[in-house]
């Protein structure tokens, strides 16, 4: 699936840019959908086809990114908090301490 941006926004722009595939995920590879709204969005998804793009089912959803986003949280956390520790490292919880001490640990080849 190839995905070409619109960069001017508004209704009118998907009409000029038609031709473009558009990915669409029934589910996000993991959700229940209520069968109701899952219809409505697939009908949805025929105004798209009717204004000229291709429509492209995404069958296994976005990657999961919660382990790097909790990282990129931690790093940043740590680097507030950084002037404050260790002199009141004991006001914190040993499992946010934690968190903080692995965004300190954090380098381009730890993350993955």
């Amino acid at each position: 699936m190839t995905l070409t941006v619109c960069l001017i926004p508004g209704f009118r722009t998907l009409k000029r840019c038609a031709g473009r595939s558009l990915g669409y995920s029934p589910d996000l590879g993991y959700a229940v959908v209520q069968s109701d709204v899952a219809t409505e969005v697939e009908e949805g998804t025929r105004v798209f086809e009717k204004m000229g793009h291709k429509i492209e089912e995404v069958k296994q959803g976005p990657p999961d990114v919660g382990r790097e986003w909790g990282l990129m949280g931690s790093f940043e956390i740590a680097a507030q908090l950084y002037p404050l520790l260790p002199e009141h490292e004991e006001d914190f919880g040993r499992s946010f301490i934690a968190g903080v001490k692995a965004g300190w640990n954090m380098t381009p080849e730890t993350i993955f």
